[in-house]
């Protein structure tokens, strides 16, 4: 596949191009690519590409706990990238993950037992709606 630069571009344009990209919600490449194929005549979305499935057979076979375990170490990831760029901690980073598997982990057995308090939100969901916190944040 050939590259080609674009040079020179007004500060107008470029910030017509990023308003329209967020717009189409795609990259600057993919969108100048929609525009150039549609300038010279072709379909804008370009050559599809192939659709694979050899990993179709993998799709479902997680039981629950390696799901919420796979939940937890990619919010882990997450909060680990993003407290470095931001230059500090994330709420949900590795270390707080070790300290609720760790010395920070209790059973709400005795909670439940002696204060009748329950959990409002499972640890899974409560990931969940933390991912999707930060997924609205970025």
């Amino acid at each position: 596949m050939a590259n080609v630069s674009l040079r020179g571009p007004d500060e107008e344009t470029v910030m017509r191009l990023k308003e329209e990209a967020d717009h189409r919600r795609v990259g600057m490449n993919a969108l100048i690519l929609q525009l150039v194929r549609k300038g010279v005549g072709l379909r804008a979305e370009g050559p599809r590409r192939p659709l694979h499935h050899d990993l179709d057979h993998l799709a479902g076979t997680w039981s629950p706990e390696e799901a919420d375990g796979f939940l937890a170490a990619t919010a882990v990831r997450l909060g680990d990238g993003l407290g470095r760029l931001r230059g500090g901690r994330f709420p949900f980073d590795s270390e707080a993950l070790d300290k609720l598997l760790g010395w920070a982990c209790y059973s709400p057995a005795r909670l439940q037992a002696e204060l009748g308090w329950a959990p409002r939100v499972a640890l899974a969901e409560g990931l969940r709606g933390m991912l999707g916190d930060v997924k609205r944040a970025a």
